[in-house]
């Protein structure tokens, strides 16, 4: 920690609810930014321990902004700033948000959540030191159909690559993100069942959440499982989700989506596939889906 000679906690205070931290000690060295233009590269010069987001406005940008700090600093906690009651919270600590204070706060409870997130920052910092001599990692476990296990998850598979340093945060961003989408799909289409049409049809009605809701309902549907299956090397990681839908025609499905409205949010799986792994395929009649990325190690670090 700060004391006793230790370096400063180095913070970023990004929006406007910074009086209570204008009276803390010495040993929190605190820049202050009123707006998230621009997040990413003032994220890379900084390299903060702490970041702390007020959520209370311009709410679909401070989102967006977490994942851009995420893409950057993989472990740096972000502790988030919001008003008692606000239906934000919950999207937010989706979105990738450590911790929270309610507004108005005090100095004391400010510094004791800054300590929290630090502490976290150093348990972090020592598993990615560690998780450095591992030189093979394989992962094999079978989930339900919960959407929430999802983010998670795609955390679990990929969090040692970048704080080992086998690759590049934006990497290791990128596949989580794909990963993410890949479980989504196995989940929603095959899980579920709910066809490439189905899914067109209620989101343009607006009445997509409920055809969820209705197929969760269905025991036999909601019962089956996701296998997932992770090996990763040195110099590569590979992944396999296979779920126990009726599965698709593989050549059919993806010309269909090649020619979608790009806005919709259908096919993104296979366009993050298409764009952040070096090889996939599909197979079991498109049931189990098998990716690949060649990792190189992360240098920009180094002197």
């Amino acid at each position: 920690m700060a004391d006793n000679g230790s370096p400063a906690i180095n913070i970023l205070w990004i929006g406007q609810t910074a009086e209570p931290a204008s009276t803390l000690p010495d040993k929190f060295r605190i820049t202050f930014i009123s707006e998230t233009a621009d997040l990413k590269r003032k994220v890379e010069e900084l390299l903060p321990d702490l970041i702390v987001l007020d959520l209370t406005d311009d709410i679909g940008q401070k989102f967006r902004s977490i994942l851009d700090i995420h893409q950057v600093l993989l472990s740096t906690p972000v502790l988030g700033l919001v008003v008692a009651g606000s239906e934000v919270l919950g999207k937010a600590i989706e979105a990738g948000l450590h911790d929270f204070l309610f507004i108005p706060f005090s100095t004391e409870e400010l510094e004791s959540r800054i300590y929290l997130a630090t502490r976290r920052l150093d348990v972090a910092q020592a598993y990615g030191h560690a998780s450095g001599y591992i030189t093979t990692c394989f992962i094999d476990l079978e989930l339900p159909t919960n959407f929430k296990l999802i983010a998670p998850l795609a955390d679990i598979l990929t969090r040692d690559l970048g704080s080992s340093g086998l690759t590049s945060g934006e990497v290791v961003f990128h596949l989580r993100l794909t990963l993410s989408e890949l479980l989504t799909n196995a989940m929603e289409h095959g899980s579920l069942g709910i066809t490439l049409e189905e899914k067109i049809a209620a989101l343009e009605e607006g009445s997509f959440d409920r055809l969820l809701a209705q197929r969760m309902a269905d025991e036999r549907l909601a019962g089956r499982r996701i296998r997932v299956k992770a090996n990763r090397s040195m110099d590569k990681a590979v992944f396999s989700i296979q779920d126990q839908g009726a599965g698709f025609d593989v050549t059919e499905t993806m010309s269909r989506l090649a020619e979608l409205d790009p806005l919709l949010p259908c096919g993104r799986g296979l366009y993050l596939l298409q764009q952040f792994v070096d090889d996939f395929r599909f197979e079991d009649g498109g049931r189990r889906v098998i990716l690949e990325k060649r990792l190189t190690p992360d240098r920009t670090g180094e002197a």
